[in-house]
């Protein structure tokens, strides 16, 4: 509860830490998941990706390493053109080859596939324990 006289022009400023949680995908979509923020699903535009999608075929046989997101909106990512203005990046690559990182960018699914982009939710993705990172 706020207590106080109001002067037009007051303003408040709420700020929730929304987490990051990994949802696996069950039998649909064996060895898959995907990441939630708060209530929204997030998903891969592949016009978004460009670059991750030319070193990563995400397909459901190859299982790459996911950092999880830590939670910071990087709207710069967008386009400019982009509705929307959630856009979350993590670092991802394969346990053979740790050192060939690229930045995979999730967005809210409501907002993916505007540009004409293939979207994916459900990914080959694996949360590296702390001892197993680097």
């Amino acid at each position: 509860m706020i207590d106080r006289s109001w002067k037009t022009g007051d303003k408040i400023h709420v700020s929730f830490l929304i987490p990051f949680q990994v949802v696996k995908a069950g039998k649909s979509y064996p060895g898959q998941s995907a990441f939630q923020h708060g209530p929204q699903v997030l998903a891969l535009d592949s016009l978004l990706n460009v670059d991750l999608l030319r070193a990563y075929s995400l397909s459901a046989g190859q299982k790459v390493l996911v950092e999880k997101p830590a939670g910071e909106n990087q709207k710069e990512l967008l386009p400019p053109n982009w509705i929307g203005q959630q856009a979350y990046s993590m670092s991802i690559t394969t346990k053979s080859n740790n050192a060939n990182r690229q930045q995979l960018v999730l967005v809210p699914f409501a907002d993916a596939s505007q540009n004409g982009g293939a979207m994916k939710v459900w990914l080959p993705i694996e949360i590296p324990k702390p001892d197993e990172k680097k």
